[in-house]
């Protein structure tokens, strides 16, 4: 923590060593404590804080990789559904010209017969 410790100006027992000396008060938990405990405590508040960043940058560059995946997960999948869209309108396409060259055929074949009958 950054906030310096309150000197008290009494001499009195630390409330965690119970040495006899000038207190402080703790500016993380508000003890009365001398300040070897509070430097202690500080530098254990030093030591978890730097714990917890390092595990932050930890996650952040985990998500970061995540993200980066997802983002290239996406193109993939955007690639293939256009390539899907493609070949759902070649199939399409060719379906179609199929009717229409049967619906051909079957009408020269009408035309055809109904040529034959009047003849």
């Amino acid at each position: 923590m950054t906030t310096n410790p309150k000197a008290l100006s009494i001499v009195a027992k630390c409330a965690l060593c119970s040495t006899k000396t000038e207190l402080f008060i703790c500016p993380h938990c508000d003890e009365v404590i001398c300040q070897a405990c509070v430097n202690k405590h500080q530098s254990e508040l030093n030591e978890t804080l730097k714990e917890h960043w390092l595990k932050c940058k930890t996650k952040f560059h985990n998500l970061c990789q995540l993200s980066n995946t997802y983002d290239k997960d996406f193109v993939l999948i955007e690639n293939e559904m256009y390539r899907i869209r493609q070949i759902i309108e070649q199939q399409y396409s060719d379906v179609v010209q199929s009717i229409e060259s049967e619906k051909n055929t079957l009408l020269i074949k009408l035309e055809d017969y109904i040529k034959s009958i009047t003849s």
